[in-house]
């Protein structure tokens, strides 16, 4: 592999010249280091740039996000990382060198490949003291340092990411020292794992990375810690096909005609910038839980947002509520999304993953997402035709929860075709009587 990529790499990247002119005149030394350089060497377009700092990381992070008219964070004060985050999603992390020098800094980095460097103001040299560069022309993982997955076990996951990510085998012995480590996962804080489990779960084939994770003895690691038994493992087939339904060009059979509106809704985040087939896919792992309440504990213990840890349980019980049986008409879809809202969908794609689906039951579920992209106002949230206060004016009644009954009774109504106008609203709401109170039977 040619090094001269390097060069060229740097003659080419707008932001990695900027950078280096706005260093150019920083009595702190600089490297370009980590995936930035095996990117740049595997000619891959780059989304994140990594600097170590000889001292004063915080200082020139902030002088870059000023220069570039960016947010800057510390990311841990502490140890001397930053970051300046870009319009167009791309950033920059500044960190403090980690070790005695930048030798010693770069065999304490996770693998080889990850453990080049090159000075900013000199493109043309690479700094490679474990032979990355070599591992790199054999498409080869193998941990920096025997001690790389015990400095830090979460180096596991990142291992078996990486080596699906890169499409690139991993040496046996590095195997081996992953599997000695395995203990020490359960030092490691439950917020890192959950981004690098979804991370994985990101990739397009997540399933072969998961086998990986089981071949390690990984997952049996951490089901405890999830909260699921271990007589439970979770289930790749449903997550197969629906990563199979997920994938650019697929055949979504019924469920073509509304490719453009879920690829749009799957990309939508739920929380930071986690989109929401993340949690599809998740969901699509664990769908032979037990039961849907399940889901909850183990949303809260992977630390996933309130909102992600909602969409999660509501997708699992919608597919187990299709299970037992498919909304028949427009009143039965309408109840199905007020319980489980955009997570119905997910749920619906999730039954059909999980289960062979007679053709009967996927016209059903088809009419499921026809309610949803192409008659939302029709069957998922009629338009109100009255208010609280329209409604006790004409009926003479006063506020109360009587009124919140009447107006989903009248929700009702129109989703069944039976009212259409404010005027035929009141007429139908004059026929319901008022007392006593209690659920409106329709």
């Amino acid at each position: 592999m040619d090094t001269a990529r390097l060069c060229e790499w740097f003659a080419h990247d707008a932001l990695a010249q900027r950078i280096r002119a706005l260093l150019h005149n920083s009595s702190t030394q600089v490297w370009l280091v980590g995936g930035t350089v095996r990117d740049a060497l595997l000619e891959r377009p780059a989304s994140d740039y990594d600097l170590a700092v000889d001292g004063g990381a915080l200082v020139l992070g902030k002088m870059l996000a000023r220069a570039l008219d960016a947010p800057f964070y510390p990311l841990d004060s502490a140890r001397g990382i930053s970051r300046v985050l870009l319009a167009d999603g791309q950033h920059i992390d500044l960190a403090d060198l980690r070790a005695g020098g930048i030798e010693a800094d770069l065999r304490a980095r996770d693998f080889t490949i990850n453990a080049m460097a090159v000075p900013l103001e000199q493109p043309d040299v690479l700094l490679d003291p474990s032979g990355g560069l070599a591992d790199l022309e054999r498409k080869l993982l193998r941990a920096a340092s025997p001690t790389s997955f015990t400095d830090d076990p979460l180096r596991i996951l990142r291992l078996v990411r990486q080596s699906r990510a890169l499409s690139f085998s991993i040496e046996p012995e590095t195997f081996s020292l992953a599997v000695h480590a395995l203990p020490g996962l359960d030092r490691v804080a439950m917020e890192r794992i959950r981004d690098e489990l979804l991370l994985l779960l990101a990739l397009p084939d997540a399933c072969s990375a998961l086998i990986t994770l089981y071949e390690l003895g990984a997952v049996e690691k951490l089901l405890p810690r999830l909260g699921i038994p271990l007589h439970m493992n979770p289930s790749l087939e449903p997550l197969l096909r629906l990563e199979i339904w997920l994938s650019p060009g697929a055949q979504l059979g019924y469920l073509s005609a509304w490719r453009e509106h879920l690829a749009a809704d799957w990309a939508l985040p739920l929380a930071a910038d986690r989109p929401r087939f993340l949690i599809l896919k998740l969901a699509g792992l664990l769908a032979n839980l037990p039961a849907p309440s399940d889901a909850l504990p183990i949303g809260a213990n992977l630390c996933l947002s309130t909102r992600e840890a909602q969409h999660f349980m509501h997708v699992l019980a919608a597919c187990r509520e299709l299970l037992g049986a498919v909304p028949p008409d427009a009143l039965r879809r309408y109840l199905y999304f007020q319980r489980h809202g955009a997570a119905g969908l997910d749920g619906a794609l999730l039954a059909a993953a999980s289960f062979s689906l007679q053709e009967t039951a996927e016209g059903a579920v088809s009419r499921l997402f026809d309610a949803w992209y192409n008659r939302y106002e029709r069957e998922v949230k009629p338009p109100a035709l009255l208010n609280g206060g329209a409604l006790c004016a004409h009926l003479g009644i006063a506020p109360g929860p009587r009124v919140g009954e009447l107006l989903e009774a009248l929700r009702r109504a129109q989703v069944q075709g039976l009212v259409t106008t404010r005027e035929e609203a009141i007429r139908y709401l004059s026929g319901i009587p008022i007392e006593p109170a209690g659920s409106v039977e329709l």
